[in-house]
């Protein structure tokens, strides 16, 4: 869906948990969503459909109707030192504030003055790699967001998971959705033969290969608008 001012206003609408529930309900077909958001975000929005959730980047995940998992052991120590600061520089920022997660930590500023909230994010991103040297975190910036998430959790982790010889199943089709540079890894997880659909203003990266083949959507219209054909399908019956 389009982005919003604030994380807490970026819900689902009742028209994409819709199109999910009719996706899913195609015979042969799964649908995952991979997220940033926290799980009890996700468990929320979409706990009651039958399909596969990731929450934080590929850190927690379940199938439908099982518990939440972790897919990996990580070193969260550095976690109250980071969000100190980012808390600091969020009372400096009016409209900036810090989102808490599993395994990162958030500094949003999509409410703050345009041209300022940018130049505390870049200035917030130099002081990050010095806080942050040695210590098994990294920094992203996203959509006005600075992301301070655990070494090696992203999501094509999760995407790995699901494909863990790199290869697409026969006669299976596999497509991915992403608008955000946290979903470049998402993409290029994906096994040779899927499509990687590129939303918006999202690039393909310059080492994007692996046999996918790239497609751009234009917006999150033009994505709702590709999953109703896609759901247009036969339902099992």
């Amino acid at each position: 869906r389009e982005l919003e001012p604030h994380p807490d206003l970026a819900l689902p609408t009742p028209e994409i948990r819709s199109l999910l529930r009719e996706l899913a309900d195609l015979r042969a077909t799964e649908v995952h969503v991979v997220s940033g958001r926290r799980r009890r975000n996700l468990e929320q929005w979409f706990g009651q459909l039958p399909i596969h959730l990731c929450a934080e980047h590929g850190y927690l995940a379940r199938a439908p109707g099982e518990p939440w998992r972790t897919l990996m052991e990580l070193d969260l120590s550095w976690m109250p030192q980071i969000e100190r600061l980012l808390r600091r520089v969020a009372a400096d920022v009016p409209g900036a504030f810090v989102e808490r997660k599993s395994c990162a930590l958030a500094w949003h500023y999509r409410e703050a003055e345009p041209e300022y909230g940018a130049w505390r994010a870049h200035e917030l991103l130099n002081d990050l790699s010095q806080h942050l040297t040695g210590l098994p975190a990294e920094v992203l910036l996203g959509l006005r967001v600075v992301e301070v998430r655990a070494l090696g959790v992203d999501k094509g982790v999760y995407v790995r998971s699901l494909f863990p010889d790199g290869k697409r199943p026969p006669r299976t089709f596999v497509i991915g959705l992403g608008d955000d540079r946290t979903d470049h890894d998402l993409l290029e997880a994906l096994p040779s033969g899927s499509v990687a659909g590129h939303v918006g203003g999202l690039l393909p990266s310059p080492t994007s290969d692996g046999g996918r083949e790239h497609i751009r959507i234009e917006s999150p219209g033009a994505v709702r608008a590709l999953l109703r054909a896609l759901a247009a399908g036969t339902p099992a019956s």
